[in-house]
């Protein structure tokens, strides 16, 4: 049996106490509810920087960017 390896790849910093509850709604995004009843959706940066970087690239300079 292949042994899994776990490695952290970052931190997710924003809730006051532990976490209950995860869920990987898609590739974009992990929701995360703590003891503190806060329910967060986490964004994957480099996806968001990549949509909003393809947005502006189509964007022509009559559509009010500087």
């Amino acid at each position: 049996m292949d042994e899994l390896k776990v490695s952290l790849v970052g931190e997710c910093l924003a809730h006051d106490g532990p976490v209950q509850a995860l869920l990987n709604s898609d590739e974009e995004s992990l929701v995360s509810c703590g003891v503190d009843g806060l329910v967060i959706v986490w964004k994957n940066e480099n996806i968001q920087m990549t949509k909003r970087n393809h947005v502006l690239q189509t964007l022509s300079p009559c559509d009010g960017i500087v």
